[in-house]
């Protein structure tokens, strides 16, 4: 009489253990190199949400900037009605990428009007764009405890021609 259990077929002898194992370790290191890969582009994505949110509050700026010719004076108010699909909150206020805030500061300096925006990202940094009346937008990243336009100063640098 043969040797196998009742009701077993002959050649399913099955996985050993080392097999399983090995399948369990591939799959571990697999995971191990995807999640920093997900968290960083899932970083990446909330940088770049806050800079997009910027340039469109630069954009609204600039419609309002053609009426007057100037940024100083320019209003919350005034970009809410340029561009409504942001929410425009006072210098001193922090802004929320995930909550479509860009918090905006404008003035003059070295003879020229500007207006800088800001919004911070949930990757924790935050980014500034600053238009001037007579010179190209400047881009800026700090990484700083809130994000809001009384943060950042139009005078002092490193003003880049793009975000790092």
């Amino acid at each position: 009489m043969d040797d196998r259990c009742q009701g077993e077929r002959p050649g399913s002898e099955g996985f050993t253990l080392v097999e399983l194992m090995t399948v369990v370790l591939i799959i571990a290191i697999l995971i191990a190199i995807a999640i920093p890969t997900f968290f960083g582009a899932r970083d990446r994505a909330a940088d770049r949400e806050a800079q997009s949110l910027d340039r469109d509050a630069l954009v609204a700026g600039k419609v309002v900037f053609t009426d007057s010719d100037t940024y100083v004076g320019i209003t919350t108010a005034d970009l809410q009605q340029a561009e409504t699909e942001l929410k425009f909150v006072a210098a001193a206020t922090p802004a929320l990428a995930r909550l479509k805030q860009v918090s905006v500061a404008s003035g003059n300096t070295g003879g020229q009007s500007y207006l800088l925006a800001v919004t911070g990202a949930s990757s924790g940094r935050c980014f500034a764009a600053l238009a001037l009346s007579n010179s190209p937008t400047a881009y800026q990243e700090l990484t700083l405890p809130t994000c809001s336009a009384s943060g950042f100063d139009p005078t002092v640098g490193p003003w880049l021609d793009s975000w790092p």
